[in-house]
């Protein structure tokens, strides 16, 4: 089995902070047949949203890049960031950032408490098909 290759982006906005930067690198993955991208809306850490902003500039899930994501968790103790409600605002944003209806992949890398209630509002984005 061939491995896949999911490129990162959290360098997108922090090296990389134009959309012509941005579309280079995206030419060079498409000739390198890569197609998976790699965000969060906390890319990168000193500048939130703007690797999903350039990613949507660019038009890269329009160029058919598949587009995994993150749901935004701060610094700190994570308090209240995996409510429903931080959750549905955090996707919202991620969706209107890359200019998308869906992403390949929605992800967290901070678990909450009860594991349920993410794993709730995670599962009714895939029955309303904005997660693939």
């Amino acid at each position: 089995m061939t491995p896949k290759i999911i490129f990162g982006t959290a360098n997108f906005g922090l090296d990389l902070t134009t959309s012509s930067a941005v579309t280079s690198v995206l030419s060079l993955l498409t000739s390198l047949k890569i197609s998976e991208l790699d965000s969060a809306a906390r890319y990168p850490p000193n500048k939130p949203n703007e690797s999903e902003r350039l990613l949507g500039e660019t038009n890269a899930a329009g160029k058919g890049f598949a587009v995994d994501t993150k749901i935004y968790t701060a610094a700190g103790n994570g308090s209240g960031e995996l409510s429903k409600e931080a959750i549905e605002s955090s996707f919202k944003g991620s969706l209107e950032r890359l200019g998308v209806d869906k992403v390949n992949i929605l992800s967290s890398i901070r678990s909450d408490d009860t594991h349920q209630r993410t794993s709730c509002c995670l599962q009714s984005f895939v029955q309303t098909g904005e997660i693939q």
